[in-house]
């Protein structure tokens, strides 16, 4: 672009800036790119053999007396060392058991199947041997520094190395990891049953895997193969017989075999038995599992009891106290009879006359009421100058509870 003079902008106009997140994800993404063009595969027995020589040294800048600056510093180096070893040690036996996995689905060129069954019987006597030697020289030399002593001295290291880099907050490392949870971490990791027995078995597993896919593989062609290679010596003496003379046996028994329905191992003149039926032998159902326990109550613990019921037996206590639910069978009682003192006595009234009416009265006799209307006789309850006028009902006693 020409700049045509100093109050020209389009420099500034034109420009497009990338803020610091945007910078950052372009170069991760570089990274990525990089390493995916030139991998670097680290060995994992190589990566156990320098955190045993990090471990060694570590022991041996510690008994050289009380520890200086100097010796603090190199021994919190190795314990860090140590973590960030055993991080690539975890990460590189995952990318193998990923490649691994990788390779079972994906299709590969059966010209180098016998090549990786090769490879993987190497790898199995070879490094995976080596891997559990070395898990095992690992752990005595954890086990030494997570002694009493040691992390004495440890902790000591640590003070003078947390006290160095006080001093130096602005070029001090970020993060320093205290040297107990790292030990401790180091041994779950390494001990018996730990972290890395476990990726190594997710690693064998794999591999078997995939020795199982190429094994099958090759089988398959070689079964192809000699049927193949039959036919072909077959075709061969057939292309030598004389011209008149056809193997009509040997042709009729080939076809056969693919559309034959019957019994196969029948000889000759021989009529074929229907075939028996197979008695199916079922074992026991499984049981299902159930993961909800059962909910302990109390005999003394209240019965829970729903909206309707509970409503239902309000209306029960409203009867009762107004003296219009009938206690034996025969004795008739009237609505309009029920002394009206306030609002809710309305809503009663309501109530008791759905419950009886609507549904051929099963919600009433539920509370041992039945109800029958009658027509001819005008009822009305009065309060405060407001009336409630229905056609009488009659109430009895029903057989239900109540």
């Amino acid at each position: 672009m020409r700049v045509r003079g100093y109050r020209d902008n389009r420099r500034q106009k034109f420009r497009f800036r990338i803020c610091d997140d945007a910078a950052s994800f372009v170069e991760w993404l570089r990274a990525r790119r990089e390493e995916d063009l030139n991998p670097r595969a680290a060995d994992t027995d190589n990566l156990l053999g320098a955190l045993k020589s990090a471990l060694a040294e570590i022991l041996r800048r510690l008994k050289s007396g009380e520890p200086d600056a100097d010796t603090a510093r190199d021994v919190m180096y190795g314990i860090q060392r140590a973590d960030d070893l055993t991080d690539d040690v975890a990460m590189s036996l995952q990318k193998l058991d990923k490649r691994l996995d990788d390779f079972v689905r994906a299709a590969y060129d059966i010209s180098e199947a016998r090549e990786v069954i090769e490879e993987l019987a190497i790898f199995r006597d070879r490094f995976m041997n080596r891997i559990g030697r070395l898990r095992q020289e690992l752990v005595p030399e954890i086990g030494k520094l997570r002694a009493p002593r040691q992390l004495e001295r440890l902790a000591r290291c640590e003070g003078k190395f947390r006290e160095e880099i006080g001093k130096l907050r602005h070029f001090a490392p970020g993060r320093v990891r205290a040297v107990k949870d790292v030990l401790d971490e180091l041994a779950r990791f390494y001990d018996a049953g730990g972290q890395l027995q476990e990726l190594m078995r997710r690693v064998s597993d794999s591999a078997r895997n995939v020795w199982k896919k190429l094994n099958a593989r090759l089988r398959e062609l070689e079964r192809r193969n000699r049927r193949l290679e039959d036919i072909s010596m077959r075709i061969a003496e057939f292309a030598e017989m004389p011209e008149g003379e056809v193997p009509s046996a040997w042709l009729r028994g080939f076809l056969q075999t693919a559309s034959m329905v019957g019994d196969m191992h029948v000889r000759p003149g021989e009529k074929s038995y229907f075939r028996k039926p197979n008695l199916q032998k079922y074992g026991e159902p499984e049981r299902i599992k159930s993961w909800v326990t059962a909910r302990s109550e109390s005999p003394d613990a209240p019965r829970a009891t729903s909206m309707d019921e509970a409503r239902l037996n309000e209306l029960d206590k409203w009867l009762v106290s107004h003296g219009i639910k009938p206690s034996r069978p025969g004795e008739v009682c009237l609505l309009s009879s029920c002394g009206v003192t306030g609002d809710e006595d309305f809503r009663k009234v309501v109530e008791l006359a759905r419950s009886t009416i609507l549904g051929h009265g099963v919600r009433a006799a539920r509370i041992g009421v039945r109800g029958e209307v009658r027509p001819e006789i005008a009822a009305e309850i009065r309060l405060d100058g407001r009336r409630l006028s229905f056609e009488e009902l009659e109430l009895t006693k029903s057989g239900g509870a109540g």
